[in-house]
């Protein structure tokens, strides 16, 4: 019975495939890597070590943009103004404070009665009211068809959303 080796990466510890492993091992081969991983990593890598596809990739993505930087200026080409620029990053999520109405089916948002005769209401009307009262209504919101006219709340509607 023939024994299964397993490869896994030194960096990440995943177990990597025979079409995504590279040996760190050799005098010559891949001693940029091997240099990277003990000076951020402190690890000092045998022969029969691998490391996978994704953590070399990292590797060549951070040894490109190190080389770019250390490149020297082209003598040709006009030096440009050194500004201070800040790399702006943006939230993942924002939180907004808005008013959030509607969401039940069995009864209307605007006066809260139970009605068998309630309708969907549309989503212009539903936008009027976000720009009109900040109000946000939820999609498949319904309502009592007395309370909009002509795809709008009526003012009486709107009295009432104002006081929730």
């Amino acid at each position: 019975m023939s024994k299964v080796t397993r490869f896994t990466c030194v960096l990440c510890t995943k177990r990597t495939k025979h079409h995504d492993r590279w040996f760190l091992g050799g005098e010559n081969n891949n001693k940029g890597l091997r240099k990277y991983l003990y000076n951020f990593f402190f690890l000092n890598v045998d022969s029969s070590d691998v490391i996978c596809g994704t953590c070399r990739r990292k590797y060549y993505r951070q040894s490109d943009d190190k080389s770019i930087a250390n490149a020297k200026p082209d003598v040709h080409v006009l030096p440009t103004a050194n500004t201070s620029q800040q790399t702006l990053v943006s939230p993942k999520t924002i939180t907004l404070s808005l008013s959030s109405i509607g969401g039940n089916h069995s009864t209307c948002f605007v006066c809260r009665k139970r009605g068998p005769k309630l309708i969907v209401v549309s989503s212009s009307t539903r936008l009027n009211t976000f720009v009109q009262k900040e109000y946000y209504n939820c999609a498949g919101a319904r309502c009592c068809p007395v309370h909009i006219s002509d795809e709008n709340f009526s003012e009486q509607a709107l009295e009432y959303l104002s006081d929730l």
